[in-house]
């Protein structure tokens, strides 16, 4: 650099800061590296708890028990899709739409915001709880209200063709509010010259809202549909726990569901751990498709 001889730390202070985050990292590698270690090890043995002595290195069995010979787990990803993709649309919709809302100026606006944060704050064994009731047939308040339209001991969790409807009732009620956060956020970090400017030109609040605040909103609204859908595949088991525990029948299982219940009903502990792998693998794959959708296309 035209004789300037560049500056470097010594070593002892470029590693002090990773002295200070030595803790944090030795929790969170125990945490995190242990169990996946310890799962890839479950899926390439056949581990049964009821019978120990079975165990031995199949990971081709394994495998093709799972993927091939139990139709189970195609029906349970069939289910994880449509309600990932269900819930996530909907609750980035609903988010979009009160972002916009409370972006504006209104009165009472800051009174009101915070009643539409309470459901995220639950947790999914309350709020699956909640809904549980409900939605029970003889008790439940929607229940009520269906016996005074002429609907008797109607549960919407009983049925097999509308139990899912309420798992994504519930859980578009509880993490819109988190799509709301978010959005709004990326709303009031944007700059205003745009928006006056198209103002000054004669466009419209939609068009503006369209062609300059979405295009401006894209990577806010990829790292928000992003964090929702990997947490779908994930939080979305204890709510189903509590409010159907997968049934009736298997019209509720996820792949989460499946995953519980082969390690700790069934104690086919490789089939849990393989199907557990699988969901890793799948938003590992989501996580890389919107991350070059994010990036748009490349320049040549």
């Amino acid at each position: 650099m035209s004789g300037e001889q560049v500056y470097r730390a010594p070593l002892h202070r470029r590693l002090r800061p990773l002295y200070f985050l030595s803790p944090t990292l030795l929790i969170l590698l125990s945490v995190t590296l242990f169990p996946l270690i310890y799962s890839l090890y479950l899926a390439t043995h056949t581990v049964i708890l009821t019978n120990p002595m079975l165990s031995g290195w199949s990971l081709q069995d394994n495998l093709r028990e799972v993927f091939l010979e139990s139709p189970e787990y195609w029906e349970s990803f069939a289910t994880t899709l449509i309600l990932v993709v269900t819930v996530v649309s909907i609750e980035f919709v609903l988010g979009l739409m009160l972002a916009y809302f409370f972006y504006n100026n209104f009165t009472g606006r800051d009174f009101i915001f915070p009643f539409f944060l309470m459901p995220m704050m639950l947790t999914p064994v309350v709020v699956g709880t909640i809904w549980r009731f409900l939605f029970n047939g003889e008790f439940g308040l929607i229940a009520g209200l269906l016996k005074a339209m002429g609907v008797v001991n109607y549960s919407i969790l009983n049925e097999p063709s509308t139990a899912l409807v309420g798992i994504i009732i519930a859980d578009v009620w509880q993490w819109t509010p988190f799509m709301l956060l978010l959005m709004l956020a990326g709303m009031r970090a944007l700059p205003t010259s745009p928006f006056e400017a198209a103002q000054v030109d004669g466009a419209s609040r939609f068009q503006i809202f369209r062609d300059i605040m979405l295009p401006m909103m894209k990577p806010v609204i990829v790292i928000a549909v992003l964090i929702r859908m990997i947490d779908a595949f994930n939080r979305t088991f204890d709510t189903i726990y509590i409010m159907t525990n997968g049934g009736p029948g298997r019209v509720t299982e996820t792949l989460a569901v499946m995953a519980f219940r082969s390690s700790f009903e069934y104690f086919f502990m490789h089939q849990g751990a393989i199907v557990a792998l699988s969901m890793l693998v799948i938003i590992i794959i989501m996580t890389k498709v919107l991350g070059r959708f994010m990036a748009g296309p490349r320049e040549d």
